[in-house]
């Protein structure tokens, strides 16, 4: 390890990709809230789920009389997430907007797009506008999902047009046109977004991501943009490779355009990537993994143990929890759902939120210095939880770190003994100390930098917490006369 050490400090390693503003702001938000909420939803009473046997006429989309979506976001809110995003257009082709854009060509041609909500029964009116307004209400970002690459009633996949035809939305240069009407609709009309979503990616004409490009900086030059990755904008970020909601422990900010068909980088990042591209998480409550609300067992919740163990792999691994909400046919969220992420959000508050064990803002620490961290009259783990380290890089001047140890010493103070290492700090590393170490009385902990880029790194966050999880509520006993 010492020869390693050494060698890594004679070469070097590259210097750090620099985040923008944007990319930072994004980091602090933390959790979104994904409301997968859209016509295919619907297509499951007909044994359509998500138009994966075709098109449904917009008389499907029928939830119960207008929507409220202030209770969707005081739920987001009672989780915690600073920012939630709505499926404008999931794949169907329906749009939860009514759109003014004609068909340049095709058997459609001047007419207007009539596959939107007000082609549907729902009384509401413009239901991202009824979002993004309850958004504001509750200081939560809005964000907007759009699947530019997929529309069944368009036959489109994967950005292409189907052969035959004729099809309603036309050829592929009318169907570009098309979405970047729309796109062109959603992006001026609804405010400034925190984030674009691209599920799928982007991929069209040969054309099509420049002009995509073009209208995302004209339009949105300040939101993060998933699925953008490799178009010519300033802040895309990457799909962390699954929908487990949990990332590696080693979880880079930076990437090389290297991999991935969707615009959406590689997984884990590189260390020492070209671009600053930080990574997202994406996960449903439901443990059938559904992104649409699903009847009977398959509505079913993940348990509250598993539900902090994505958080600490995923916020707690540098990367962003996206967390699905999934509104059922009333376009109501269950009230099991609510109930969980009302117990999450105030489990995490409660662990990560609230005033730790001890704490300290190290700021610029050298390569190969230390920083110790003072624990007396720590708690056994047994008494309070276990116990959580959480370590944060300041990013400004980029994800610097490449190396960390942390060691401890108990009572009597003494020997510093080996606990944990890693490579990846970022925004936000989350750990846990074994409870055989915890238990044995910890005095301090001392957290070594044995490489970066560059000679220092600055450290925004060194601390210790107490996590516990509440017991499930008991239900209430009957009385008994």
């Amino acid at each position: 390890m010492v020869r390693a050490i050494v060698l890594l400090t004679l070469i070097g390693f590259a210097a750090a990709a620099t985040p923008s503003a944007a990319d930072l702001a994004y980091q602090e938000l933390e959790i979104g809230a994904f409301f997968q909420y859209n016509i295919g939803l619907y297509g499951q009473k007909t044994g359509n789920y998500a138009c994966g046997a075709g098109p449904l006429p917009p008389s499907a989309f029928a939830p119960s009389g207008t929507i409220n979506t202030d209770t969707w976001l005081t739920t987001a809110k009672a989780l915690g997430a600073k920012y939630a995003l709505i499926t404008v257009q999931a794949g169907c082709g329906f749009l939860l907007y009514p759109s003014e854009v004609r068909h340049s060509g095709g058997p459609l041609a001047g007419q207007i797009y009539n596959q939107t909500v007000r082609e549907s029964a729902y009384a509401g009116g413009d239901l991202v506008k009824q979002f993004v307004d309850s958004c504001h209400k509750y200081n939560i970002r809005p964000a907007l999902y759009f699947q530019a690459a997929m529309n069944v009633y368009c036959h489109v996949r994967s950005g292409i047009v189907a052969g035959g035809g004729p099809w309603p939305c036309g050829a592929q240069e009318d169907y570009d046109t098309l979405v970047l009407g729309h796109l062109s609709e959603v992006w001026a009309n609804y405010g400034d977004l925190v984030e674009i979503w691209f599920d799928g990616g982007t991929a069209g004409a040969s054309d099509f991501n420049s002009k995509l490009s073009a209208k995302i900086n004209a339009l949105q030059p300040n939101a993060i943009v998933f699925g953008g990755y490799g178009l010519n904008i300033t802040n895309p970020i990457r799909w962390i490779g699954s929908e487990s909601g949990r990332a590696t422990p080693e979880n880079w900010n930076t990437d090389n355009l290297t991999a991935g068909p969707h615009h959406d980088g590689n997984g884990a990042g590189v260390p020492d990537g070209v671009d600053f591209v930080p990574a997202e998480c994406d996960v449903s409550l439901q443990q059938s993994g559904g992104w649409y609300w699903k009847p009977g067992s398959g509505a079913e919740t993940r348990s509250l143990e598993e539900l902090m163990d994505i958080y600490e792999q995923s916020v707690g691994r540098n990367c962003n929890l996206q967390l699905g909400f999934a509104p059922n046919y009333a376009g109501q969220l269950p009230d099991a759902h609510v109930d969980m992420y009302q117990r999450l959000g105030a489990v995490i508050q409660a662990c990560y939120h609230e005033a730790p064990i001890n704490a300290t803002v190290p700021g610029s620490v050298s390569l190969s210095g230390s920083v110790v961290l003072e624990l007396p009259g720590l708690p056994p783990s047994s008494e309070g939880g276990p116990l959580k380290v959480v370590l944060a890089e300041n990013q400004k001047a980029g994800e610097r770190v490449r190396g960390w140890r942390l060691d401890y010493t108990a009572h009597p103070r003494g020997t510093w003994l080996s606990l944990l290492a890693g490579e990846a700090i970022g925004h936000k590393r989350i750990l846990t100390i074994p409870t055989n170490v915890s238990s044995s009385g910890i005095t301090a902990l001392r957290l070594t930098i044995v490489a970066a880029a560059g000679d220092t790194v600055q450290i925004a966050a060194f601390e210790v917490r107490n996590c516990s999880i509440p017991s499930p509520p008991a239900p209430p006993s009957e009385m008994l006369i």
